[in-house]
């Protein structure tokens, strides 16, 4: 008899334990899911049930690489592209391939309820990976899945468990922030593109980053065609250091300043626009130039802004990028590390918001 019951109560305890150690089942969400919003991409692009982020259109990616303007391998990367969504799920997985593309680090941002959560770094040997995220709680969250400023993933599917629910986030009604440039725009010097200055100051002034910016890009007119029937309420443009120093003359960038200007404000009247001469580099001469000096270029910005003034446009200006930068920002010639990036982010709003005081 007490053999039965040791038993029964090995079994009991046995039935307790199994339903603990059984993996959850899993429901498929796909990434084309109305659920699902992705920002800073304004060219996402569907191949089945699969999507991918460029950041720039067929044409201006085509006619930019064409030209030399800037490399494809670095345009297709996913600098400043967010995915967001809201679940009571306690467990995430996001399941990613991928594409061709320049892979200097492959790291994600996690942000839960707008707060920074954690970095997770994947190995550049792993084409094929899943981000896995454990809720804290029980609680229903919203989540922002910042993705990599030096990789090109392509998203194949969410896994939540069955039970758990998956809702649409509130409309996001932030301005839209757009940042030009090149590689320090970009995120060189930065592990990954939540600790890049754009992205830095899109949070602290409650924008919707779309960073348009190419690690090794000269000045690119194109971009402005490109964002025709897009809605953009602020643009910085930090552009110059390339061209100065990979054979771009000034006559020619001075042209093609004027003519990116000229196609955006056409396209968007209303758009307030920065335009910051080249921060603080340690290099004192051009590859290419030996004469002419990259304060040449900053001078250049200055005079174009000016006239853009002088011609009517009220809501255009100028920022000095040697008042928002040091050398001890940078951790090579030109690019800024993690502290500097946030130090520059720093003044850089102070220098918006002064701005915007005199504009209203």
């Amino acid at each position: 008899m007490k053999h039965s019951s040791a038993i029964s109560a090995r079994c009991a305890l046995f039935l307790i334990i199994l339903p603990a150690i059984i993996p959850l089942t899993a429901r498929e969400i796909k990434p084309t899911d109305s659920r699902l919003r992705y920002d800073g991409c304004f060219f996402p692009k569907t191949n089945g049930n699969t999507i991918g982020f460029p950041r720039f259109s067929g044409e201006a990616f085509s006619s930019a690489t064409q030209n030399k303007i800037f490399n494809g391998n670095n345009a297709n990367t996913t600098t400043g592209v967010v995915m967001n969504f809201f679940t009571d799920s306690p467990e995430i997985r996001l399941f990613f391939s991928l594409l061709p593309g320049t892979l200097r680090y492959n790291e994600f941002g996690i942000y839960r309820n707008g707060q920074f959560q954690e970095i997770i770094t994947i190995p550049k040997t792993e084409s094929n990976f899943i981000i896995k995220i454990t809720a804290p709680d029980k609680k229903s969250a919203g989540y922002e899945v910042v993705f990599p400023s030096w990789a090109n993933p392509l998203l194949e599917r969410m896994e939540i468990p069955d039970g758990a629910d998956l809702f649409a986030p509130a409309p996001d009604k932030r301005p839209v922030y757009v940042a030009i440039g090149d590689s320090i725009t970009h995120g060189t010097g930065q592990s990954t593109s939540c600790k890049s200055y754009p992205f830095i100051l899109s949070r602290s002034m409650g924008w919707n980053l779309y960073n348009i910016a190419v690690g090794g890009s000269k000045i690119a007119p194109m971009l402005g065609p490109m964002t025709e029937d897009k809605r953009i309420d602020f643009i910085t443009i930090l552009i110059g250091y390339n061209d100065w120093n990979s054979g771009n003359t000034l006559e020619a960038y001075v042209a093609d300043y004027h003519t990116l200007l000229d196609s955006l404000r056409s396209r968007h009247p209303a758009a307030i626009i920065f335009c910051l001469t080249a921060t603080t580099s340690k290099s004192a001469e051009s590859r290419t130039k030996k004469t002419v000096p990259l304060e040449a270029y900053r001078t250049a910005v200055r005079d174009i802004v000016k006239q853009k003034i002088e011609s009517g446009d009220k809501s255009i200006y100028l920022i000095e990028g040697p008042e928002i930068s040091t050398e001890a920002d940078l951790n090579d010639q030109v690019h800024f590390s993690e502290d500097g990036a946030k130090n520059v982010s720093g003044k850089l709003e102070a220098q918006i918001k002064q701005r915007l005081i005199q504009y209203r």
